[in-house]
């Protein structure tokens, strides 16, 4: 196949709307600006949004966005905003899925089909020769399917598959049948991409299983490993609040802990189900009075009843609280600290997870502590590769954090050799990852 050099992205969100700097799509966005400055020209096909980002970064001028009507995105938006346009909508919305039904056509499939026509005709009019989807949006999914069926084998099918919906907490449907259509349609689709893009071991794992489960042969060529990987950035001056933190922390001979990302904190062990919650490490800090003393904690992200909790807890924890901020800052942030925090409670969604947060964690030069279950697979595919510097503890342990905290606290000089450098984690850039598809597209 003679590959040319415009490609189309699908993709769910792309800047300036959720997405670039903040949030899942940071991956899309910035493998379309890695094309475009390798001379491809980048269109990039997504529903239409109704809210910017609070950040959205630069676009290289051969990325051309392209946007569709999606229902489905406009109902989200126009629902707490404007309640009695959208009670209007939403009769508007069910006539018509009563009048496609009558008809016998499915509203979701006659959606895609007419988001797929859009597409193939965008491919046919500027000459594509490469489709790239993001997935694991079921949107998406349904979309490419459709358009397979259109134009054939007549572009290269790349599939970039940042999660597994069926095993994702916040996407996989609780119904036991639905679950059971949603892997088997997840499955169809990566089985017919010409070439599959995963961001973990663990998933390729995971989709090698299922294969074999069910008798289809699994092309080791065909499914690649490219890593979410850490982006490049400006180097800045950390936050003086964190500055502060953490020399009157060094003051006490503490190390410094930092947790950056989503999370919450919740007041009842039921929480511990929750996906990912704190409580885990601040009520063992808190409660240990050898573990208060050794440590200091940073809370940086969206993480909700922070201060509600902190009010309760027993023990005087040294801890600073911040809301987000940009990846340039909290990198800068990061290296005043010791050791980066990465929890997670899902046992499902365990084997496939290595968040972006340890890449950066990592490039900043920190220790990692990861609390998650036995069974987190791609994180210790990850660790091997690295002489298992990560220390490990079970979510679901109390005494194993514990331990593993004490086993720092009493040993800091091990704790230091632990810590990642830059030079070996070059090969995790996205730079470096997104090469491996341009390998791919050089040679198709």
């Amino acid at each position: 196949m003679n590959i040319s050099k415009k490609i189309m992205i699908l993709t769910i969100n792309f800047p300036p709307f959720d997405g670039g700097r903040i949030g899942s799509s940071i991956r899309t966005f910035t493998m379309a600006d890695f094309l475009a400055r390798k001379g491809f020209s980048v269109d990039v096909v997504v529903p239409k949004r109704y809210a910017k980002d609070r950040e959205a970064p630069l676009m290289n001028e051969k990325i051309k966005v392209f946007k569709y009507f999606s229902p489905f995105h406009y109902y989200d938006h126009v629902k707490n905003k404007l309640p009695l346009f959208h009670l209007l909508f939403k009769v508007i919305i069910s006539l018509v899925k009563k009048a496609l039904k009558f008809f016998f056509l499915n509203p979701f499939d006659f959606y895609s089909y007419c988001v797929a026509v859009f597409c193939c005709r965008h491919i046919n009019k500027h000459n594509i020769g490469v489709v790239i989807s993001s997935i694991p949006h079921i949107s998406i999914i349904s979309i490419v399917n459709k358009m397979q069926k259109i134009l054939g084998r007549n572009v290269l099918w790349i599939s970039d598959v940042r999660d597994l919906s069926y095993l994702h907490p916040a996407l996989r449907y609780k119904k036991k049948e639905n679950r059971k259509w949603q892997k088997k349609n997840e499955t169809n689709y990566i089985l017919k991409s010409d070439i599959c893009f995963f961001v973990s071991s663990g998933m390729i794992d995971t989709v090698r299983k299922i294969f074999n489960e069910n008798n289809l042969y699994f092309n080791e060529e065909k499914y690649i490993l490219m890593e979410n990987g850490y982006t490049l950035v400006d180097k800045i001056k950390p936050q003086k609040e964190i500055e502060d933190f953490v020399k009157e922390a060094k003051s006490f001979n503490k190390l410094v802990l930092i947790y950056a990302g989503t999370g919450e904190l919740l007041e009842n062990v039921d929480g511990y189900r929750k996906n990912k919650t704190l409580n885990c490490i601040v009520d063992t800090l808190s409660n240990d009075e050898e573990l208060n003393r050794r440590f200091a904690l940073i809370i940086q992200g969206e993480v909700k009843n922070t201060q509600e909790y902190f009010s309760k807890i027993s023990g005087e924890l040294m801890v600073l609280v911040l809301p987000p901020v940009s990846n340039e800052q909290i990198r800068a942030n990061m290296k005043l600290a010791d050791i980066g925090i990465n929890i997670n409670v899902d046992t499902e969604y365990s084997p496939l997870m290595i968040g972006g947060k340890i890449y950066d964690y990592c490039v900043s030069g920190l220790a990692l502590l990861l609390i998650f279950p036995d069974n987190a697979y791609s994180l210790k595919d990850f660790a091997g590769k690295h002489n298992n510097k990560p220390y490990f503890a079970d979510i679901f342990d109390n005494a194993s954090i514990t331990k593993i905290l004490k086993k720092i606290a009493e040993n800091p000089g091990e704790m230091n050799n632990r810590r990642f450098t830059e030079s070996e984690m070059e090969p995790h850039s996205r730079e470096k990852q997104y090469s491996k598809m341009l390998e791919i597209l050089s040679k198709t």
